[in-house]
């Protein structure tokens, strides 16, 4: 019998609240973005610097008193903003913004060393990095299907969501987050992917073989249940873990879904489709049972994910 799968150690977790501001405030806020969110558009940006400028707008609209926040002495990463305000269009600056700008007289600059107030600083490092190229960053203006997200993360991206949209702007996304919040969320996990993350190639390795599954129609019984598309999706998106926990949690939600049909999938048609040896076999029908052990089954099966993980991505 399957036992719960416990709670992996480690894992980064988007820390982040996820309303900051009411469905009033919103609406009130909404129209104002959205005139300025459709000016920045229309500049036809690199996408590195349409999602620094985004974030400044929506900043600057929802903390228009102090959205610069504190002095870092150090630098959050290598960016390449080396961009100068004076080349910056679409920005009407009160006096003392200004004046802070004189400070930092490059965007890369202000990024890197203010602390913008609400903004956590793996929102900063994800920012600056996607301007170098570190972070391949896929930037969206709606909430992508679980396919989509799938097959950004076999390719090692993440997608991120940033709405321009008034009749977005004006509401929570998905029921419970407010559109800022939706964005740092999706930053905050893409800086969880990038940043010293040892575990990147197994994770990678684990999407890769789940998109497989998804495409070819091995999982349409599950995805006709009512939750498991939905506990897909967070699996997907939220969980930045072990990849071995992956497997686990991705056993535990087909189980829960589908008990008896969850037995033959990891015990023989898993197998057969991803062409599994015997220890490997064994490892994943014992998963999360008492009889699974780390130093063992555990070990085959995050070798095997890191394999798949440095296989060259499909063309």
């Amino acid at each position: 019998m399957t036992e719960i799968v416990p709670r992996a150690s480690g894992i980064r977790r988007g820390k982040f609240k996820k309303v900051l501001a009411s469905l009033s405030e919103l609406q009130i806020e909404a129209p104002i973005l959205a005139a300025r969110l459709k000016t920045l558009r229309e500049l036809n940006l690199p996408q590195p610097l349409y999602a620094a400028l985004w974030t400044l707008h929506y900043l600057r609209v929802r903390h228009p008193r102090g959205w610069w926040g504190a002095h870092r002495k150090d630098a959050v990463c290598a960016h390449d903003f080396h961009i100068p305000w004076s080349e910056i269009p679409s920005f009407d600056w009160n006096e003392e913004e200004r004046e802070l700008l004189e400070r930092y007289p490059t965007l890369g600059l202000l990024f890197s060393h203010r602390a913008f107030r609400a903004t956590p600083e793996p929102v900063h490092r994800a920012l600056l990095s996607m301007s170098t190229g570190a972070y391949p960053l896929v930037l969206m203006d709606r909430v992508p299907s679980v396919a989509e997200v799938l097959e950004q993360q076999t390719q090692g991206k993440r997608c991120v969501t940033l709405f321009h949209q008034e009749a977005w702007l004006s509401k929570m996304i998905l029921g419970e987050r407010d559109p800022l919040s939706f964005a740092f969320h999706d930053l905050i996990h893409a800086d969880h992917f990038f940043h010293a993350n040892s575990e990147r190639l197994g994770q990678i390795g684990f999407y890769r073989q789940i998109d497989r599954l998804h495409r070819e129609g091995v999982l349409n019984e599950w995805l006709a249940c009512e939750k498991f598309p939905d506990q897909l999706e967070y699996l997907m998106a939220d969980m930045n873990s072990h990849p071995l926990h992956l497997w686990k949690c991705f056993k535990a939600i087909c189980h829960m879904s589908r008990t008896p049909e969850t037995v033959e999938l990891f015990r023989e048609t898993l197998p057969r489709f991803l062409d599994l040896d015997g220890r490997e076999t064994i490892a994943l029908e014992l998963m999360n049972t008492p009889s699974f052990e780390i130093k063992d089954h555990g070990v085959a099966l995050t070798h095997l994910c890191e394999r798949w993980g440095a296989e060259l991505p499909r063309i």
